[in-house]
């Protein structure tokens, strides 16, 4: 914690559609948590076996979404899908190594994941 016991925050630009918001990194670390659940659930399912973990999924979830902001930041929005796939391999190998999957059916899960975040990212917008 910063002196004073002050919460750190994580300031967005007007410009990249989130009117000026702030958000503090206990948002970031549910949105991480939230994510990590839906993981884990999706994989779970896959496997019929157990939960894999917090750890693991957390990691898998940052394993999607760090390669996929970065993306989708490089390139033309039209392209936002190039990103989405990029992110989707990427925790596709990184499911493939912390869960003992094969890598096809990580992408896969990694792959229903994102299309599961873009509906919660559409219904929040929409709602907005």
């Amino acid at each position: 914690m910063p002196p004073g016991g002050a919460v750190p925050q994580v300031h967005v630009r007007e410009s990249d559609g989130f009117n000026g918001s702030v958000l503090t990194m206990i948002e970031l670390i549910a949105f991480v948590f939230v994510g990590a659940a839906i993981l884990g659930i999706i994989i779970t399912v896959m496997e019929e076996g157990e939960f894999p973990g917090w750890g693991r999924m957390a990691a898998c979830v940052l394993a999607a979404i760090v390669p996929t902001v970065i993306v989708i930041s490089l390139i033309p929005p039209l392209f936002f899908v190039v990103g989405l796939a990029v992110g989707a391999v990427c925790a596709g190998f990184a499911i493939s190594a912390t869960c003992g999957m094969s890598v096809k059916r990580a992408i896969i899960a990694a792959s229903i994941y994102l299309a599961i975040q873009i509906g919660i990212g559409l219904v929040f917008y929409l709602i907005s």
